[in-house]
């Protein structure tokens, strides 16, 4: 057996296994070649490690972090009031993060193994989606931004859980207020007979063309050190994906560099 790569750029790869035909004398007589495309297991088997190996990254850098804050505590730092509020904050901060990125690998696994383990009910979606950027009102308000709602008149209905659609668009609005100084959020509602379409932009950075095909990773990162600073454990949009892909939805990208960005979902009605 052994593997051929037939594109490196693009990964494309085939087992290939020969089985020989012998005679009585032990000559060759013929062979059986066996050829697999594998291309996709390898792909999965890579995901799979770089998940592995930016999850214990993940991980490892808050432990490391509250670790060092326990250790100079411990070495005398208690003493000294305004260090030790200090410190308590920042291991507050490193704790949170911690539980969050817990929570989001949790989350995504059982999201991408199309787990329904709660109730899916018919909800309106302007009236969720409505709650969903309610919730970010103060925020919105203290960055000085505008919210605009564009919602069809018409009742807009999907069957799915009302945790995960508030998820969903939970993720994408704090999304684009966290990566819009100034401007507008904007929340659009349309429908046709089978699906509704919600489409969050923002007048935001924006993001490069060689980002937006990788944006849904687990752990991708447009900005990594900027993205940290906003407190994002680098799962939320692939949450997302998985979350609408299991409901037989779609989601979708646009962007520019300084132009901000448009995710547009479909979902079934």
């Amino acid at each position: 057996m052994f593997v051929i790569e037939i594109n490196p750029i693009s990964k494309a790869a085939i087992d290939t296994r020969i089985h020989p035909f012998r005679d009585q004398s032990g000559n060759v007589t013929g062979v059986i070649i066996v050829v697999r495309d594998i291309t996709r297991i390898k792909k999965l088997e890579q995901v799979r490690t770089e998940f592995i190996e930016n999850a214990s990254h993940e991980l490892r850098t808050p432990v490391t972090i509250i670790r060092g804050f326990v250790e100079t505590l411990l070495g005398g730092a208690s003493e000294d009031e305004k260090a030790l509020k200090r410190f308590l904050e920042l291991l507050d901060k490193e704790s949170k993060r911690l539980i969050s990125l817990t929570e989001d690998i949790l989350t995504l696994e059982k999201a991408e193994k199309k787990i329904h383990e709660k109730e899916e009910r018919e909800i309106d979606v302007t009236k969720e989606l409505s709650d969903c950027a309610g919730a970010f009102a103060s925020i919105i308000s203290d960055k000085g931004l505008e919210l605009v709602c564009d919602f069809t008149d018409n009742p807009v209905r999907v069957k799915m859980n009302r945790e995960d659609f508030r998820q969903v668009f939970s993720n994408l609005i704090d999304n684009a207020i966290k990566f819009t100084d100034a401007g507008k959020v904007s929340l659009k509602v349309d429908a046709d007979p089978e699906f509704a379409t919600i489409t969050v932009s923002d007048t935001g950075e924006g993001m490069a063309p060689r980002d937006l095909d990788r944006i849904f990773e687990r752990f991708y990162r447009v900005d990594k050190s900027r993205s940290r600073e906003k407190g994002g454990t680098g799962l939320g949009l692939s949450i997302v994906r998985h979350l609408v892909e299991k409901q037989g939805g779609r989601i979708s990208v646009e962007s520019k560099p300084g132009a901000g960005s448009s995710f547009k979902t479909t979902l079934p009605l």
